[in-house]
């Protein structure tokens, strides 16, 4: 319980971010919950951001080209 974990930190150091270590130190003061409601946050900044980013003429296509075969096949069984 409460172990740090070295290898995480030093990979994202060794891919150039920047880790404040004081910041992840004053996070670890937080209450579990207080921690779970961070992450929480994180994640629907991170869902939000998603949602931003449009598709690719490829993903596109393949998507309408799902689309029309379920639009086929629910034809097929609907009769």
């Amino acid at each position: 319980m409460g172990r740090a974990h070295p290898t995480r930190l030093q990979d994202y150091q060794l891919k150039g971010i920047k880790v404040d270590i004081q910041l992840l130190e004053s996070l670890k003061t937080l209450s579990v919950a207080e921690r779970i409601q961070l992450v929480e946050d994180l994640w629907d900044s991170i869902t939000i951001t998603q949602e931003e980013f449009g598709l690719s003429e490829a993903q596109q296509i393949e998507l309408e080209r799902r689309l029309d075969a379920l639009a086929r096949e629910n034809g097929v069984r609907e009769h």
